[in-house]
């Protein structure tokens, strides 16, 4: 959906109270039953940003108006302290203010925020902490949490701030992949062994990848070896990443508060973490009760690329993949699958990890394990990044012990998103919010 913004005036008041009136409904349906009591914003405030020109109103096609938003020049008198952190600068800023919409419209925020920085370069906004849907925005499009502000009745609200020229160049992603041989149920040893391999990754490295369940194989009994997230291998991923300067991920078993997992974990050098739960568990491979499947995709923000990390039999799953396009954002740019996938399907790896580049135009990364398991089962490797056209642009050698590396270029990526814009094709479509 495309809106038409303009300059709001006085007679648009009646149509922006009702916008208010239905922005407050919205945020208390969600649970947010603090933020916009009733009668505020006062009317008041909002006939001073249409007299002082830094009101907008947004049209949709009939030229009905579905959305609202206040831009105003700086300094804000409620931003002049700041708790429990800091603005990224002190240089001249905008503040959003006053966003609200219809329920039936999607994309608003999204859209004033695109607007609001085609005009200021470095714009601060403020929300209530009950206010997941906007936060969530807010991080999305870059924007990072600074600290704590007041309004002038004492009110708390979270801080956020972007400034477009402090923001990093996002044409560069250096990758390390780890295509290696496990030993069967022994995470001490594989810890050990990961040691010596980690030493072979470059200097200057954003990302390194280790296979699907690198400390045991699998699959393995979670009661035996899922660790704790203060277990050893968690230690492990954090020292790993502090050494290297780099994020670290890789996949485990954890029980976390009882529920047992298969456990993607993207381990930051400052020892922070996200996790990702396997989705699609291989019950047919022996990966069943009590491990749990997960109810949450993740999409992290990592040096300006969106990134979704999945596991192994995911890549099966479509629609657990799928990427979207709404108002010139995408939802993720790379994707990337940590495998333990047997020689006996290799062609389906290879075939889906192009399909899964091409049909949702991003990177993809594979990795997988070699050797045998005592099962007799064999893996090959054939580790890989494919690129959003589905052309390979490295991969390990076939069954050997491989530390391979390169660069992701993501003018690359948005240059021929532009020239093949199929994403504003793609067919409007979500999976279930019920579950995530």
């Amino acid at each position: 959906m495309s809106y038409c913004i303009r300059k709001a005036n006085l007679d648009d008041l009646p149509v922006i109270l009702n916008l208010r009136d239905q922005a407050r409904e919205i945020m208390r349906s969600y649970g947010n039953t603090f933020q916009w009591p009733d009668g505020y914003p006062y009317d008041e405030k909002f006939i001073h940003d249409i007299e002082q020109g830094c009101s907008y109103v947004m049209a949709d096609q009939t030229g009905a108006i579905v959305g609202t938003f206040a831009l105003i020049p700086g300094p804000d008198i409620t931003y002049k302290v700041i708790y429990d952190g800091q603005w990224l600068d002190d240089e001249p800023y905008h503040v959003i203010h006053r966003i609200a919409s219809t329920p039936e419209s999607h994309g608003i925020l999204d859209v004033v925020l695109d607007f609001s920085e085609s005009i200021a370069k470095n714009i601060r906004i403020d929300t209530h902490e009950a206010n997941i849907i906007m936060r969530k925005g807010l991080e999305k499009h870059g924007y990072r949490y600074c600290g704590i502000i007041h309004l002038l009745n004492g009110d708390e609200r979270m801080a956020f701030q972007k400034n477009v020229s402090l923001q990093p160049i996002m044409d560069n992603l250096k990758i390390t992949i780890i295509q290696a041989d496990l030993r069967w149920e022994d995470p001490q040893s594989n810890r050990d062994h990961f040691d010596q391999l980690l030493k072979e990754v470059p200097s200057g490295t954003d990302l390194v990848l280790l296979p699907e369940t690198f400390n045991t194989g699998f699959p393995v009994n979670p009661l035996q070896f899922a660790e704790t997230l203060d277990g050893p291998t968690m230690n492990w991923l954090s020292a790993k990443a502090k050494a290297l300067d780099a994020v670290v991920c890789g996949t485990m078993l954890l029980n976390v508060d009882g529920h047992y997992h298969n456990s993607l974990v993207w381990m930051r050098p400052d020892g922070s973490y996200e996790l990702y739960h396997k989705r699609h568990t291989f019950a047919i491979g022996g990966e069943k009760e009590p491990i749990e499947p997960g109810k949450a995709p993740l999409v992290v923000e990592f040096k300006g690329w969106k990134i979704k990390p999945m596991i192994c039999y995911d890549i099966r799953f479509p629609l657990w993949a799928r990427n979207h396009y709404q108002d010139g954002v995408y939802d993720y740019d790379l994707g990337i699958y940590l495998a333990n996938f047997p020689e006996t399907r290799i062609e389906v790896w290879n075939t889906l990890l192009k399909s899964r580049a091409i049909e949702n135009q991003t990177y993809y990364i594979g990795v997988n394990r070699i050797g045998d398991d005592p099962e007799g089962v064999h893996y090959n490797g054939h580790s890989q990044v494919v690129s959003p056209k589905g052309k390979v642009i490295s991969k390990a050698e076939s069954d050997k012990e491989t530390v391979i590396s390169c660069t992701l270029d993501y003018e690359k990526l948005q240059t021929f998103r532009e020239k093949f814009p199929v994403g504003h094709d793609w067919d409007p479509f979500c999976l279930p919010s019920s579950d995530f």
